[in-house]
């Protein structure tokens, strides 16, 4: 049974909200990116926009199953998220720089870019979200 103040918020609709818009800036910043670096920084790139997009997924899904718990669930692990976003990108960026010898600089750009970026769109996703659902009207019991 499903709590009465749960948010009904899927996955999906966070992928929908922030893929685009970061696969539209990664796409945007290729040229840029492969006139300071050539090929490798594009790959150095792609790098870390898919290692943002991943923790942002694994971060965001955890916040989807907290709010089922409801909205203040939902926001404080949202929250606590974001700190989990701060150690795990640069230590992915960093795993990924030792283990196959791309741009750090590049990748510490693109690191940067994309978690502004999908923090910003996550921020705004949630705050959608909880306003959806806090200006539903209460069912009865």
């Amino acid at each position: 049974m499903e709590k009465p103040d749960a948010l009904n918020i899927q996955l999906s609709s966070l992928l929908a909200w922030v893929v685009p818009a970061m696969l539209g800036v990664a796409i945007f910043g290729v040229l840029p990116t492969w006139l300071v670096s050539d090929f490798s920084g594009v790959f150095a790139e792609i790098v870390a926009v898919v290692l943002v997009l991943a923790v942002m997924i694994a971060t965001g899904s955890f916040s989807v199953a907290a709010a089922r718990a409801g909205a203040s669930s939902a926001v404080t692990v949202f929250m606590g998220c974001s700190l989990l976003r701060m150690i795990f990108c640069p230590a992915l960026i960093a795993a990924a720089w030792w283990m196959t010898g791309l741009s750090l600089k590049i990748m510490g750009v693109w690191m940067v870019i994309a978690y502004i970026l999908c923090l910003t769109l996550e921020a705004v996703w949630i705050v959608k979200a909880l306003r959806k659902e806090i200006g539903k009207p209460k069912a009865e019991n």
